[in-house]
């Protein structure tokens, strides 16, 4: 049987958890701003038709992923989702933010390349 100070304590601790998990995705966020400024530079411009399409869908990705985020972020606060609910989700979010982190790179290789 379990005491009061118990109950407490795996409350807080998954307040905690839970905590850590939004911190994640709001620094992933933080993330996307930067590699949203960094898509926007003049030195990422494209200048060819390929290079246009792929930073477009690279801004579309980044915008997706940015509102999904808010969305779980939001979602948790307002007590919707339970921790347990949103650990995978906030996994995959993060493995998203770097895939996507490496597109940019590669993107901003590419562009290099072509001036």
């Amino acid at each position: 049987m379990k005491t009061l100070s118990q109950k407490s304590h795996n409350r807080m601790g998954g307040n905690l958890a839970k905590t850590n998990e939004l911190l994640k995705l709001q620094r992933t966020n933080n993330g996307l701003a930067q590699l949203s400024n960094k898509l926007n530079s003049y030195t990422c411009e494209p200048c060819t038709y390929g290079l246009y399409e792929q930073v477009q869908s690279l801004k579309e990705r980044m915008e997706d992923l940015r509102n999904s985020n808010n969305e779980i972020i939001s979602a948790v606060k307002q007590h919707k989702q339970t921790f347990d609910d949103i650990t995978d989700v906030v996994k995959r979010q993060i493995r998203d933010f770097n895939e996507l982190r490496k597109g940019v790179f590669d993107y901003t290789k590419m562009v290099k390349s072509h001036q």
